[in-house]
């Protein structure tokens, strides 16, 4: 309505009264009358109740003077008679203008419930053409472009259909009520495509799933779906008023967009959004029905395919206990035709042995229940009369009726593979533990072979070896049945041309048929060797590999029992089998090569330590002799002290030496030999400083003792003086000159614990692991001032361990000392003690001594000091010589060489002993091994001495034989 100038407040009518007045304002409806200019001049209160959906009236005041164009803008056109309706929030109101003389009156009515009514009768209707037409559609690309041909114009003025693929948009269709902006609608879609990046409510909608709505399109949300300027303003032209987006679901997923939007003048209401949803969501259910009436159908179509052509036997029955339909491999099984199925001939409890029945009858309880019954193993009685072992499992088929829908797994295959299994799971066991057994290559090979052909049921099983680079096999083991036992002495190999070659080459497995094998390329047949040689009939071969990849040989198989074929499972048997052989070769290879090794280390064993037996007796017998001159120029006169001191203290020392070579060898032979008694580590350590104190006392060290007399042991006590003079030894060596040392014995409940403790130079932390190694020496040095062979701690660590105990050395490092502890077990103190040195009383008694030794030096020594100790001495260099001394002169006490020329001493010992009861027989020899003491005993000598020879010592035991037999005479 144009706008004109307002005229002064209008006035009532001049006949309203009071009382119409009144009437008015009682009124249901609502009335508003405007002047000739369209100004508002009065309105009821059930208008304004109307007009301004309050709970409370408004004064009249608030509308006075509007315009009535505007206050009931969108119900009314200006000039025009006639009724309209007017949406106020979620009211309708029904309006009907009167035109007046002076002005214009519109009556309002709330038809609210009337118009939902209408609304909710016109929406069944729309829902129910939306599903008839959704049923006769069920592709998706039918459906689509339905959606929009729908909601046009029955729930928006525009709407849109676009596709989701692959995190994108495509725009399948547009419909708008007018077809010029229809075909401008398609323009803009072509020119500006739809887009996720612009849209991120589009993007919501697919993430989420929910709807979205906007009652007003704000210019913000153009301008971002806006990909230019133009594309802008053409947005904006379309005047757009409410937008709503549904996603449309298929399988769980968004495959599509829906956009509804109405014209500027238009909003939508809660109405038209869930309008929208359900058209959305029917569209949806017409995909989902169309997708499960076609599985349904598929489905049928696939359990009849399945059920006919499944190889496996399948059953359809009742619970009356008939067999209503049934596949080919069912009737195949039990041995019936199809015809005697439809007739009826083919009942359960027919097929069913009578211990099964209770087995039935509990898997029908268990369907009632649960409508399936699990799985068990029975068996069925075929039309032959055969029983036919099988596994049963069944349901109801789930369609609504009580068919039940069986299936049937035939168990003979499964327990023939059973029984293949063990048997070759045995097969396996007996050869790994036969094999253990085998004690050559060729042994376990034969092994092998046997069981290959025993286990996978063989005519012939062959093992063969790679030779040569040709790939030529030697035959090592054999296996035929009697059925080719005329063959069992073949041994002619392949030349490495033909199929054998192929499978060392290849390192691969082969299984052919008769057939195959002659068709190969590689098969050279049995050529001139065909005569000799076990007809085949099918082959089977597994290659022989190291660890390494490399050829060994191979194994091979041929004519399986029962003229059947080797099956995949044969394979796999030969194949562990070759397995097995392979490692087999690899040990009995490396074992022939360690037993080599073995024998070559212990001939080179056996050499070093008859070198060293050899070695100790060779030196041995220049130190007799002088050891001998020393003690000579001891008993004379005074001159020469200081030299006669040096040469005793190198004699000594290389005595030593030779005493550790033996006692090495003895270790390394397994000859060494204990006496074993208990003996108090206080006497022990009183001979150990008596040996160790020259060295003690030429370095001017400081000796400290704390003994323990009540610390016995178990032992050699000869050996225990020996175990602690070494260290008592070592002690002196490594501590610099006037340096301490302390060796003390405790008990300490049940050990007895020897300690040699100095404050010398001390050891390096990685030197201790090492030190009771064979020839290992704290000092590396090449001066070589220590001496020594580095074989002290070695023997001292035998002979401990020989006792029962343990040796350990501690240092904390160069320059802090060394203590040695040796650890035995305790034992009570006996009633009697052991004496380590027992000395025989002298007596001035004159013998008369026989010599013999081929070293005249030696010989001539110690007849000189026999001499001047009052003794006649006689000397001979040989067996015989001393035979005619003796026969002329017999002698109280011969003192015989075992290594003479001519005649040995053992032999002179028997011939003297024979001639000469009562002459005491002494051997005096370098060999001083266990085995020449025996020897020398068996022969007949009273002592064994080994040079050289301490002189105290001999004349002690010369004077004992002459206090106790009465021989010689008196000085």
């Amino acid at each position: 309505m144009p706008e004109r100038t307002p005229p002064s407040p209008p006035q009532p009518p001049a006949s309203r009264s009071s009382v119409l007045a009144a009437a008015f304002d009682a009124l249901r409806e609502g009335v508003v009358w405007a002047d000739a200019q369209g100004r508002v001049v009065g309105a009821n209160p059930a208008a304004r109740r109307l007009l301004f959906a309050e709970d409370v009236t408004p004064p009249e005041e608030t509308i006075l003077g509007a315009s009535i164009n505007d206050l009931l803008r969108g119900a009314w056109e200006p000039g025009e008679d006639g009724e309209a309706q007017l949406r106020r929030e979620e009211r309708v109101l029904e309006v009907r203008f009167v035109r007046l003389e002076e002005g214009t009156c519109a009556l309002l009515r709330d038809v609210t419930d009337a118009h939902l009514v209408r609304e909710a009768a016109r929406r069944e209707r729309f829902l129910a053409r939306v599903s008839d037409v959704f049923a006769e559609t069920s592709a998706l690309e039918a459906v689509l472009p339905r959606i929009a041909e729908l909601a046009v114009p029955e729930v928006a003025d525009w709407c849109a259909v676009d596709r989701v693929r692959d995190g994108a948009l495509e725009r399948v269709v547009i419909r708008h009520v007018d077809p010029a902006a229809e075909a401008n609608a398609h323009e803009m879609a072509r020119r500006w495509p739809p887009s996720l990046e612009r849209s991120p409510k589009a993007r919501s909608v697919i993430e989420t799933r929910e709807a979205y709505f906007a009652q007003e399109i704000p210019d913000a949300m153009l301008s971002h779906a806006a990909e230019d300027e133009d594309h802008l303003r053409a947005l904006r032209a379309l005047s757009l008023g409410s937008v709503i987006i549904t996603p449309l679901v298929e399988a769980d997923r968004v495959v599509a967009l829906c956009t509804f939007a109405s014209e500027s003048e238009r909003r939508f209401s809660g109405a038209d959004v869930e309008m929208a949803r359900e058209l959305t969501r029917r569209a949806a259910l017409a995909l989902d029905n169309a997708f499960l009436t076609n599985e349904a159908r598929d489905a049928e179509q696939r359990f009849r395919g399945l059920f006919e052509t499944q190889m496996a036997p399948l059953i359809l029955g009742d619970h009356a206990g008939n067999i209503t339909d049934a596949n080919d491999a069912f009737l195949h099984l039990v041995g019936y035709s199809r015809e005697e199925l439809e007739a009826g001939v083919i009942r359960w409890r027919a097929l069913t042995p009578d211990e099964y029945v209770r087995l039935d009858d509990a898997a029908l309880s268990e369907l009632e229940q649960s409508g399936r019954f699990a799985p068990f193993e029975k068996e069925y009685i075929a039309k032959d009369g055969t029983r036919v072992p099988i596994l049963l499992g069944g349901a109801h088929l789930g369609d609504g009726s009580r068919n039940i829908l069986c299936y049937v797994l035939d168990l003979r295959t499964q327990r023939r593979l059973e029984e293949q299994r063990s048997r070759s799971q045995r097969a396996l066991a007996e050869a790994a533990v036969a094999m253990t057994s085998a004690r050559t290559l060729a042994e376990a090979l034969q092994v092998i072979t046997d069981a290959a052909r025993a286990a996978i049921g063989a005519h012939q099983a062959i093992t063969s070896m790679t030779r040569n680079q040709r790939w030529g096999q030697a035959i090592t083991a054999v296996s035929l049945s009697e059925r080719y036992a005329a063959y069992r002495e073949y041994d002619t190999p392949p030349d490495g041309s033909g199929i054998y070659a192929m499978i060392c080459e290849r390192n691969e497995t082969a299984r052919m048929t008769q057939a195959e094998l002659e068709a190969h390329p590689r098969w050279r047949g049995l050529g001139e060797h065909a005569a000799e040689h076990p007809p085949m009939r099918g082959w089977l071969a597994a290659p022989l590999v190291d660890r390494d990849g490399e050829n060994l040989g191979l194994i091979q198989l041929s004519d399986k029992l029962d003229d059947e074929e080797f099956d995949a499972s044969d394979e796999d048997l030969l194949v562990s089998l070759a397995h097995m052989a392979s490692v087999s070769v690899e040990t009995h290879v490396l074992l022939d090569a360690l037993r080599a090794e073995r024998d070559r280390a212990t001939a080179a064993s056996r050499v070093k330590d008859d070198f060293l037996a050899m070695l100790g007796h060779e030196l041995r017998n220049p130190l007799a002799p002088m050891r001998t001159a020393l003690e000579l120029m001891d008993m004379g006169a005074p001159a020469f002290e200081d030299e006669r001191r040096i040469l005793r203290r190198q004699v000594d020392h290389m005595s030593r030496l030779v005493d550790d070579l033996l006692d090495i060898s003895r270790i390394t032979r397994g000859t060494l030999t204990m006496e074993l008694a208990p003996v108090r580590l206080q006497d022990v350590i009183d001979r150990a400083i008596e040996l160790a104190s020259p060295l003690l006392e030429a370095r001017s060290h400081h000796l400290t003792h704390d003994v323990d007399g009540d610390a016995w042991v178990k032992g050699d006590a000869h050996r225990l003086a020996q175990i602690a003079s070494n260290l008592l030894t070592n002690a002196a060596k490594y501590t610099p000159p006037g340096g301490r040392v302390v060796v003390a014995t405790r008990a300490q409940g049940e050990r007895a614990i020897l300690s040699v403790t100095d404050d010398g130079e001390g050891i390096a932390p990685e030197l201790l692991p090492e030190l009771f190694e064979a020839f290992v020496q704290r000092s590396r040095s090449f001066d070589r001032a220590d001496g020594g062979l580095g074989l002290g701690l070695t023997i001292v660590r035998h002979l401990v361990e020989a006792m029962g105990g343990e040796v350990e050395l501690k240092s904390e490092g160069l320059g802090a000392g060394t203590t040695a502890l040796v650890s035995l077990p305790r034992i009570d103190p006996p009633p009697h003690a052991v004496s380590l040195a027992p000395r025989a009383p002298t007596v001035s008694t004159s013998l008369r001594v026989l010599v013999v030794d081929d070293n005249e030096d030696a010989a001539f020594l110690l007849q000189r000091a026999l001499r001047r100790r009052g003794h006649e001495a006689l000397v001979a260099y040989d067996g015989p010589s001393a035979l005619e001394l003796a026969a002329t002169s017999p002698p109280d006490v011969a003192l015989l060489d075992l290594g003479l020329p001519v005649m040995d001493g053992l032999e002179l010992a028997t011939r003297l002993r024979a001639a000469h009861p009562a002459t005491l027989l002494v051997a005096v020899t370098g060999y001083g091994q266990q085995q020449d003491r025996e020897r020398s005993a068996a022969a007949g000598f009273a002592h064994h001495l080994v040079k050289p020879i301490d002189l105290e010592g001999l004349l002690r035991l010369l004077g004992t034989h002459a206090a106790h037999s009465g021989s010689g005479s008196t000085a």
